[in-house]
């Protein structure tokens, strides 16, 4: 059975080698996140500095498969979080979510309006 969630995304452009945490807002909805695309694939870095709450990160890769996710990611904090795998794009969502979701290693994502 194919399982089908959807939320509103907020699209970040990165360059860097490390990437500061979109800082969703305080309170956002479960179904809004953020979505990083970095322009090559390749491990990267989040630190949650000016970060109010604590988000889960989910990496993908270029087909938008999940290479791995660190749930929890406490805030205001200044150590970096990798999944140590390749990735291009970094979804954030509010702590618990990809839990909630069932979204882990392997699950597929599609973007709607996102380019390749």
């Amino acid at each position: 059975m194919r399982r089908v969630v959807t939320g509103l995304l907020c699209i970040a452009a990165c360059h860097g080698e490390a990437a500061s945490s979109g800082a969703l807002p305080q309170g956002a909805d479960p179904d809004h996140g953020m979505l990083f695309v970095f322009p090559t694939t390749e491990e990267h870095a989040f630190w949650m500095h000016n970060t109010p709450l604590a988000l889960d990160l989910i990496f993908l890769d270029e087909t938008r498969a999940v290479v791995g996710v660190v749930a929890n990611a406490a805030p205001q904090t200044d150590t970096p979080r990798t999944v140590g795998k390749p990735s291009r794009y970094v979804v954030e969502v509010a702590a618990g979510e990809a839990a909630a979701h069932a979204v882990g290693s392997g699950t597929r994502a599609a973007f709607i309006d996102v380019p390749e």
